[in-house]
This record gives C-alpha cells, sequence and structure tokens, in this order.
C-alpha cells in the first residue's frame, strides 16, 4: 500500500516537481485513510500539470469521494480520471 503522506512530496511545489503529468494508483487502497486521503486530494487540487490519474479499486470512502470533487474543482489540467465503485459495498 502506498503511503499517502510521502506522497504529499509528489504534488509539493517546494519540491520541485511539477511536472508530475500521470499518476496511477489503481489497487493501493489509498481511500481506506481518510485524513491522508484528504492531504492527498488537496495536492491534486493544487498541481497545474497532472493530466491523467488512476484511483480505481481504492475504496474511497463518500467523504473521500466529496474531497476529490472538491479538488477536481480547482484543478483545471486533468483530462482523464479512472475511478471506480462495487456496488455491494454500497448495500
Amino acid at each position: 500500500m502506498v503511503e499517502l503522506q510521502t506522497l504529499w512530496g509528489v504534488f509539493n511545489t517546494s519540491f520541485g516537481t511539477l511536472c508530475l503529468c500521470s499518476l496511477t494508483l489503481e489497487w493501493n487502497d489509498v481511500g481506506l485513510i481518510e485524513n491522508a486521503f484528504s492531504v492527498f486530494c488537496d495536492g491534486v487540487g493544487g498541481n497545474s500539470a497532472l493530466s491523467i490519474l488512476d484511483l480505481r479499486s481504492n475504496q474511497i470512502s463518500h467523504v473521500g469521494a466529496v474531497e476529490l470533487a472538491n479538488a477536481l474543482k480547482r484543478n483545471s489540467t486533468l483530462l482523464t480520471l479512472g475511478i471506480s465503485c462495487f456496488l455491494s459495498s454500497l448495500w
């Protein structure tokens, strides 16, 4: 599983990594750690280069989905978002 606090450095401009254009985190359960996912969403919202983000199969909660949606409102460069929902977990 990816440590989301570590991923903050990917988006933090002080590390000079604004050139990140594509990020695949499929099957990493990043949605299970809500506080860290919130920090991750802040990074997505502030990134000015990311154009592809794959978050499929990451167990993102409804709270995480709202945080991601708010981040996407601030991100004007993302063109492709991979995300999935398992309906069995909603019942």
